[in-house]
């Protein structure tokens, strides 16, 4: 996502929990000038030049070329990730999404049957969190073993309901309690030898 005003006066306002923001500036001003040196990049690589500012040792409001100079290194450092791992998960997401049975590249997992009876990969979130790829889905309980992957159930394609006056038609009639009394007339050639019900 690109940045935008209202993201840099929100990380304006962070760093002016730490460092004091410059005499008789109007924090709007601020942002436009901000706005003009970075907002071309993504949000996630200013707030990781921004994160960096606040990690160091740097006493003073930063410039806004200070800043861009940390986000320019955290945009490299993303391009390599991305090129590896982040990127190879990114492209595992999107066959995915169409079917692809493949285990994820960061932490093994698969798409598989989860506990609430849909489909889904639950990840292992110690990898992804050690090698910084974040992921989409439940996260596997600690330690829990994977369960191996169900065998793939058929999809029966849904058929257009049958009309309620179709299926009453079919119906037999319920017998009353009357229907359901035995004959107790005795066979024309029974005489005297019937017995009743």
């Amino acid at each position: 996502m690109v940045l935008t005003k209202h993201d840099l006066l929100a990380m304006l306002d962070k760093l002016s929990t730490v460092y004091h923001q410059p005499k008789d500036t109007d924090v709007t001003v601020l942002a436009d000038i901000w706005h003009r040196v970075l907002g071309g990049y993504p949000v996630e690589v200013v707030q990781a030049g921004i994160d960096a500012y606040l990690a160091s040792d740097a006493r003073y409001w930063p410039k806004p070329g200070e800043i861009r100079k940390l986000v320019v290194a955290a945009a490299r450092e993303l391009q390599q990730v991305d090129a590896s791992l982040r990127g190879r998960y990114d492209r595992w997401l999107q066959s995915t999404a169409v079917g692809d049975r493949m285990p994820c590249p960061v932490c093994g997992a698969t798409l598989s049957i989860l506990p609430t009876g849909r489909y889904g990969v639950q990840h292992d979130a110690r990898p992804h969190d050690a090698a910084g790829v974040p992921y989409h889905g439940p996260r596997a309980a600690q330690g829990a073993p994977r369960a191996p992957d169900p065998a793939p159930t058929p999809t029966i394609p849904p058929s257009e309901p049958e009309p309620v006056q179709g299926i009453l038609e079919r119906l037999e009639p319920i017998a009353t309690p009357a229907e359901h009394q035995p004959d107790t007339t005795p066979p024309a050639d029974a005489g005297d030898a019937w017995e009743g019900p």
